[in-house]
């Protein structure tokens, strides 16, 4: 069964048979082979029929000709919502329960296996069957309210505590004319809340207690419908909840609509327009002449496009007669001499008829002003367009507070604690409440569902939830476009152009940001793509996002799940991948490392790593050493060598990559490697050397050199490292690479520790060569060894000034770490060890990072130094750690680095793996750090500039 379930739940992507083996044998997977899973699924095709599971390079996934229950309860309860509180509606509810059989979904499934998506299923079923009662409830026939009533209660003989069926239970009741029966139920209610949560019954609850007491004649029998939808209310929606986050968007708008006649509030569906227009109304409300008309025209009630419907709507919106049969004309007579401040609902369902009729009446009434909502601009003259955003989200390297303080985070919270009562919010739980709003992008309507679920279960486990949008579900008694984030984006989506949608479907292969060459690309449609995507652009469904980056564009987390569910359909997920990782792979083929590279990488990470991932999982070879290469460049400057290890290691384990590419890559693994494991470094480099020569690949065998001499000069051996590093330069000086400024400046470092009377010429080429590149990178990587250099020369002044031009000129990115750590040494040779401390803090490692290498012994060795002469006793902790560090690893900071007094070692644990230590040291030094950042500044306090 837990293979059936295991397909079934990841039935839109491939399950590589060790992880169905993960997944289904999790107690036996490391003793199992996977002939256990091949014996297994052709046991299942068997028995469901030979096109029931198919296999590629990416592993087994259900066939297309496979129909489950779930897809039919899900299209059973689509239906449901799109036909409103009609008969269909009603038919299509019991269609979608009655497919359940009894017993939880997935049975005889393992909970760890199927968990997330049995919950999911359960929390649809009650609210398919909530929907079903409450439209059974509202009938007008005393059998459709006896079973209302068997609903009701058979939906609280699954869930006694299911609130919204003991409201509807009351409320048949109450239908049926069994008032004593329905109070006794009311307060068989109240006891359970009170005796099982320790709380009241809600507001709605209470109401209805309240109109059983008054009798009220509605709750008897409720008021005859009409065979069609009401065209309009005067007032928008009264708010239920609190609004949060939209401060600033509500004034800006109350200025525009006071500035201008025609403000159209454009985004997608579920962002919150509604709502923000409702707001501003109100607010106006306030401030207008009492003769002002002021009204609210809801345009998803019409059921039909007609111009007259729409004249007829607005004008009694705003209290006035009908004018459906005079048409514009006769309203805009009405309205001549008036005031008047209407917001147009929802105008993207009858854009035609709004452009030929809110045209006109704004010609012809020069006191009317409009603030329409609409997911496409009405494109009339005069219209202003203010676009509405999600609510912003933290950062992921946000603290607590700053979490805590973002729109996306206050309102996700607002509504947990409408459910839940007040909470505590920790750091851990900040940290999940972050990652939970930047997974649905910050949509107002995907938090308000989120929070629906909070209530059940800890906010750890709505992270499932969050991956997959389109499963969260509302309230029945929601706008049917509203239920659910699947039928508000599904609504857009389904009105596009076949090719539209094509397209669309194509973007969502693009894991963040991307431009427009990029998506041309990617969807493969030549010039036409460029006009669909400005058009996808208008309706919504496309965001423009402009950053420091530049302009860009992306999808919303649940626009792009339904964008790959339809690709998935297409058949077409392969080919749009293929194409999305050979754009980033060709855009940096053979190039050198540069600003440009770096930059680009940096700001389409998301979309290089996942076509790395891609490029592994289809096997592909062509484009995986480009994207490895220009990831590692990127890894490299930033020090991230975790992820680098990990990803250049399944990336030359794969197989996949010709001789000369898998140089190229270990010679990127080693420059990572070389600090921090200097024999698995040393292996690549020998290995890598050897087919860079046969190839004749100087560029590349510039960068082996270099490496090799960082070892010989880790270990102490500064002639080799000297010799190897003469040869790296002589190779960059034949390619004229834009390396051989940092090349020369290496062999400055390492002549000053050899023959210090030769280093100075070379440092002044390098400096020269450094600035002459233009590049940013060039310079720092540069500087940093010149630093050094000066430093063991004793020149320290010149040492600093170094630094101090690298920092005048502009750079592009976050200076790296290496430069941090240079700062941090000038700041404690000038005699301002508070600065040294709180530079080198930034780079202390965070808890589970590796802090056991020779760079991590560098962050110590200057951070206890600096500790020292501040008087803070754990300075010779570090010290005496650092220098064990070095030891194991058999390496050596330069002369001028090393403490000219290390502490004896007695104060440290008694450990015996390096990482145990390296985790220790870090803790001790994070204390340490925050220990200085609450004391008194003591900069410029008299220490004399020296080491400790």
């Amino acid at each position: 069964m837990d293979l059936t379930a295991a397909l079934l739940a990841h039935r839109r992507g491939a399950l590589p048979a060790d992880t169905l083996l993960d997944l289904v044998w999790p107690d036996q997977a490391t003793r199992l082979e996977p002939s256990v899973v091949h014996t297994a699924v052709a046991r299942l095709r068997r028995s469901w029929g030979p096109g029931s599971i198919t296999r590629d390079a990416r592993g087994y996934r259900l066939g297309a000709e496979v129909d489950t229950d779930e897809d039919a309860f899900i299209a059973h309860l689509q239906r449901a919502r799109r036909a409103g509180t009609s008969a269909a509606a009603l038919a299509a509810y019991d269609a979608a329960v009655a497919l359940w059989r009894p017993g939880p979904a997935y049975g005889g499934a393992s909970e760890e296996l199927v968990g997330p998506d049995r919950a999911r299923l359960a929390q649809q079923r009650d609210e398919a069957r909530l929907a079903l009662t409450q439209l059974l409830v509202d009938a007008e026939d005393a059998a459709a309210h006896e079973r209302a009533l068997a609903e009701a209660r058979a939906l609280l003989g699954d869930n006694p505590l299911l609130e919204p069926a003991h409201e509807l239970l009351i409320t048949a009741l109450a239908r049926l004319g069994r008032q004593a029966e329905a109070l006794a139920a009311y307060d068989s209610l109240r006891l359970t809340l009170r005796d099982e949560l320790g709380i009241d019954p809600g507001p709605t609850a209470a109401d209805l207690h309240g109109r059983l007491l008054s009798q009220d004649p509605q709750l008897v029998m409720p008021r005859p419908r009409t065979p069609r939808l009401e065209l309009s209310r005067s007032r928008p929606p009264a708010p239920l909840t609190s609004l949060v986050g939209r401060e600033a968007a509500i004034e800006q708008i109350g200025v525009a609509v006071g500035r201008r006649r025609l403000v159209t509030l454009t985004g997608p569906g579920g962002v919150g327009k509604t709502r923000l227009a409702g707001e501003v109304l109100r607010q106006l409300e306030r401030d207008l002449p009492p003769d002002t008309l002021t009204g609210y025209l809801d345009l998803s009630a019409l059921e039909t496009a007609e111009t007259g419907e729409v004249v007829d709507g607005l004008a009694r919106a705003l209290g006035l007669p009908s004018r459906g049969e005079g048409g514009v004309s006769a309203l805009s007579a009405t309205l001549e001499g008036r005031e008047a401040v209407a917001v147009v609902d929802e105008a993207e369902r009858h854009l035609a008829a709004c452009r030929a009729v809110l045209g006109p009446l704004l010609a012809d009434c020069p006191g009317l002003r409009l603030l329409v909502t609409s997911r496409e601009p009405l494109e009339l003259s005069g219209e202003q367009l203010i676009d509405t955003p999600p609510l912003e989200v933290p950062a992921p390297a946000a603290g607590t507070s700053e979490i805590l303080a973002s729109p996306a985070v206050r309102l996700l919270v607002d509504r947990i604690e409408d459910r839940t009562g007040p909470l505590r919010v920790e750091d851990q739980a900040a940290g999940e409440l972050g990652r939970l709003v930047r997974q649905v992008d910050g949509m107002p309507l995907a938090l308000e569902l989120l929070a629906r679920q909070a209530s059940a279960q800890p906010l750890a486990a709505l992270t499932e939830l969050a991956r997959r949008p389109l499963s969260l579900a509302g309230e029945p008694d929601r706008n049917p476009r509203h239920r659910s984030l699947r039928d508000t984006v599904a609504d857009s989506v389904e009105v596009l152009a076949p090719e539209q949608r094509r397209v669309l479907e194509c973007l969502g292969v693009f894991a963040a940001r991307f431009d427009e060459p990029a998506a041309q690309a990617v969807a493969g449609g030549g010039s036409q793509v460029r006009e669909i995507l400005h058009d996808l652009v208008r309706r919504s469904l496309v965001r423009v996002q402009r950053d420091d980056a530049g302009l860009g564009m992306r999808l919303l987390a649940p626009v792009r799940e339904l964008s790959l569910e339809g690709l998935a359909a297409r058949g077409e997920v392969a080919e749009c991948r293929r194409r999305h990782r050979r754009w980033y792979a060709d855009r940096w083929r053979d190039a050198p490392r540069s600003d440009a590279l770096l930059i680009s990488v940096r700001d389409n990470y998301a979309d290089h790593l996942l076509a790395l991932r891609t490029a592994l999982e289809d096997q592909d070879g062509a484009p995986l050493a480009d994207l490895a290469i220009a990831l590692a460049r990127v890894w490299a400057v930033a020090d991230h060598h975790e992820p680098a290890r990990r990803w250049l290691t399944r990336v030359l384990d794969s197989g996949l990559l010709d001789k000369t590419a898998d140089a190229r890559v270990r010679a990127l693994r080693a420059t990572l490697l070389v600090h921090r494991d200097g024999a698995a470094a040393a292996q690549d480099l020998e290995t890598a050397a050897l087919a860079l020569e046969e190839a004749g690949d100087d560029r590349w065998l510039t960068t082996v050199r270099l490496n090799q001499g960082v070892l010989y000069a880790d270990r102490g051996d500064y002639p080799r490292a000297k010799e190897t590093g003469a040869a790296a330069v002589a190779l960059a000086r034949t390619v004229d690479d834009e390396r051989v400024a940092e090349t020369v400046s290496i062999l400055a470092l390492w002549t000053a520790l050899v023959t210090p009377a030769a280093a100075p010429p070379l440092i002044d080429e390098a400096w020269a060569l450094a600035n002459a590149t233009g590049s940013t990178i060039s310079l720092e990587s540069a500087v940093n060894n010149l630093f050094i250099a000066e430093m063991q020369l004793g020149r320290v002044d010149r040492a600093r000034r170094l630094l101090d031009q690298a920092a005048a000129r502009a750079v592009p990115h976050a200076p790296p770490p290496f430069l941090v750590i240079a700062r941090g040494w000038s700041a404690l040779y000038d005699g301002d060890p508070r600065a040294a401390a709180l530079l080198m803090g930034t780079l202390v490692p965070a808890p589970g990072e590796d802090a056991s290498d020779t760079y991590a012994a560098e962050i110590f060795t200057c951070l206890g130094r600096a500790l020292v002469d501040l008087g803070e006793p754990t300075g010779d902790l570090l010290l005496a750690g650092a220098a064990e560090v070095l030891e194991r690893h058999g390496t050596v900071l330069v002369p001028w680095q090393r403490p000219t007094r290390v502490p004896g070692r007695g104060g440290l644990p008694a450990v015996t793996s390096s990482q145990a230590l390296g985790a220790w040291l870090a803790d001790v030094a994070r204390a340490a750090v925050r220990a200085v950042e609450g004391s008194a500044d003591v900069s410029g306090s008299g220490h004399a500039p020296r080491g400790s």
